[in-house]
């Protein structure tokens, strides 16, 4: 098998059909997602492929940004993909994209990387992934955040699932069930705006710090083709939104994305609970294989990490973050720069 390794050759519906071809696609790796993230003075996309003939084996979107005539990164979110289910026969495809990706990118291009690949859901194939990426001479960031969730599987029928979950999350599910609220379930633009009008309620009120660009996700909804839009639940008590979700295909998985509940809430109404019962059913009812309630913090005690363990799916936590430099160290200028301005962005908008 004679194999190439191409940059930037595709456009838009091309690339995104490659990826869909792979169990471990994901929002992160969609055309407009680079696109529209990348927007600005010093940055831009560039997309990577290993072939053999027509076939893709592995690929993955880098987001590069620069300083004025300084040093830069190439970042990749939840990338690499490959063929999951063949991992442990084909990593060598892998580890062969990741050497001539830091050829490419840290060496012609010299270019520090950032790759945050999305987790295998196994463990023992997460740590042979960790060690392709030492082989292929990415060092493994001990400082960085791991992303950790709770996946639940929807291959069951949801009178298992449902008995499957902790008991008092199903008491609470009870309790929102009762309380006479309604879902709207879509994906058009105009329930996002409504999704994104609580958001901001909610953000103006709790003041939390976020990496999510969330106007940005706004505008991605409204370029990206009907199949491809993200799914939104709105939970309405009368008239009033009072909660809603906006999930992401992501291969095999339906991705837990956005979420924002009213201050103005009746106690009864719960409707995170709702939401993410209706979440459920969505993915199984769509033919995804698995439902992630999306990321949580490794405290044990916040009610982030209650409220999703007790849905007693099972808890994964993805490889973390590798990196490569294009000179001996890592670049302390970038790295300044870039800590200042999303400080900056936390305390003056939240997104």
């Amino acid at each position: 098998m004679t194999l190439r390794f191409e940059t930037d050759l595709w456009n838009a519906g091309e690339w995104d059909g490659m990826a869909d071809g792979f169990a471990n696609a994901n929002v992160f790796q969609l055309w407009h997602y680079g696109e529209l993230h990348s927007q600005g003075p010093m940055r831009k996309v560039s997309r990577a492929a290993l072939l053999a003939g027509t076939k893709c084996h592995v690929m993955a979107q880098f987001r590069i940004k620069k300083l004025p005539l300084g040093p830069g990164v190439a970042e990749v979110e939840w990338g690499p993909l490959f063929d999951r289910a063949r991992f442990s026969e084909q990593r060598h495809l892998v580890g062969e994209f990741l050497v001539r990706a830091r050829e490419e990118y840290c060496i012609r291009r010299q270019l520090d990387m950032r790759i945050i690949p999305r987790g295998t859901l196994s463990a023992e194939q997460d740590g042979q992934f960790r060690d392709i990426f030492q082989q292929s001479g990415f060092h493994h960031n001990e400082a960085a955040c791991r992303y950790r969730t709770v996946i639940v599987d929807v291959a069951r029928d949801l009178p298992a699932i449902r008995k499957a979950l902790d008991r008092k999350w199903r008491n609470h599910l009870n309790v929102a069930e009762r309380a006479g609220m309604t879902l709207e379930i879509g994906g058009g633009p105009e329930l996002f705006d409504r999704f994104y009008r609580l958001y901001q309620e909610m953000w103006a009120r709790k003041r939390f710090a976020t990496g999510m660009r969330v106007s940005i996700i706004r505008k991605m909804q409204r370029v990206l083709p009907q199949e491809r839009r993200m799914h939104i639940a709105i939970a309405k008590d009368g008239d009033q939104d009072v909660g809603a979700t906006v999930c992401a295909s992501c291969g095999d998985t339906l991705l837990y994305y956005l979420g924002a509940t009213s201050p103005r809430l009746r106690r009864s109404c719960r409707p995170g609970y709702l939401l993410q019962w209706s979440n459920i059913a969505a993915a199984r009812e769509k033919g995804f294989r698995w439902y992630d309630t999306g990321g949580m913090p490794d405290d044990e005690a916040s009610e982030i990490t209650e409220f999703k363990t007790r849905m007693n799916g099972e808890i994964v936590q993805f490889p973390g973050r590798f990196d490569a430099t294009a000179g001996k160290t890592p670049s302390r200028l970038f790295a300044t720069a870039e800590h200042v301005y999303w400080r900056g962005r936390h305390v003056l908008t939240g997104r």
